[in-house]
């Protein structure tokens, strides 16, 4: 990652990847979706982190909700990820090493 002096140069060099992201995710011959306005019918999972999960199989999006607040949509996630996902022993866990990384997202404000 380049090297920032201020923390204002962090969060707009944060701000950029995520508009990147954004981007690319909107660029690759996919349909420009406003993800803040689809609706899920969201499953509560035992989590110290995470509040629900949902799963829209047509688009192949994991919508993941935080405790915090927070939400992000995964993209291009299939649906044994998701079944997998809500069964796990480890909700976190399973997130971490097989979602989170691995799908590109956007954050939902």
């Amino acid at each position: 990652m380049a090297s920032v002096s201020s923390e204002g140069e962090q969060k707009t060099l944060e701000q950029n990847v995520i508009n990147l992201k954004k981007s690319k995710i909107m660029d690759e011959n996919k349909p420009n979706i406003n993800y803040a306005d689809l609706v899920f019918s969201v499953v509560s999972v035992k989590s110290s982190n995470i509040s629900g999960i949902a799963y829209r199989e047509s688009e192949g999006i994991l919508s993941v909700s935080f405790l915090n607040g927070t939400r992000y949509v995964y993209i291009d996630v299939e649906k044994e990820h998701y079944k997998d996902f809500q069964e796990a022993s480890s909700v976190g866990s399973y997130f971490h090493g097989n979602i989170k990384g691995k799908y590109d997202y956007v954050k939902v404000e």
